[in-house]
C-alpha cells in the first residue's frame, strides 16, 4: 500500500466540500508531489464536481488543472470521491 501524507488544509477541503452538499456525489483533485522518502504529499485539493459525470465540464477542469499545476510545481496525486 502506498503512502500518503496529506496537510490539514487539504483534509478540510474534502470534508468541507463533503459538508457543503451531503445530498451529492462529491468528486476532487488531489494534487502535491512525491517526497523524498518515497510517499505522496498531498498539499491542496480541488473540489470537482457535486453532480453527475458529465464529461465538457471534466474537460476544462483538467486544461486548467494543468496550468495550476505547471505554475505551483505540483502534480494530480489523486482523486476522492463521496457518496
Amino acid at each position: 500500500m502506498e503512502k500518503i501524507n496529506i496537510s490539514s488544509i487539504s483534509y478540510c477541503k474534502i470534508i468541507l466540500h463533503a459538508f457543503k452538499y451531503p445530498h451529492c456525489q462529491i468528486k476532487g483533485v488531489l494534487l502535491g508531489k512525491n517526497n523524498s522518502e518515497g510517499f505522496k504529499e498531498v498539499l491542496d485539493v480541488i473540489p470537482a464536481l457535486h453532480s453527475a459525470l458529465v464529461v465538457p465540464p471534466i474537460e476544462i477542469l483538467f486544461i486548467h488543472l494543468d496550468v495550476y499545476c505547471r505554475e505551483r510545481h505540483l502534480e494530480i496525486v489523486g482523486l476522492y470521491y463521496a457518496n
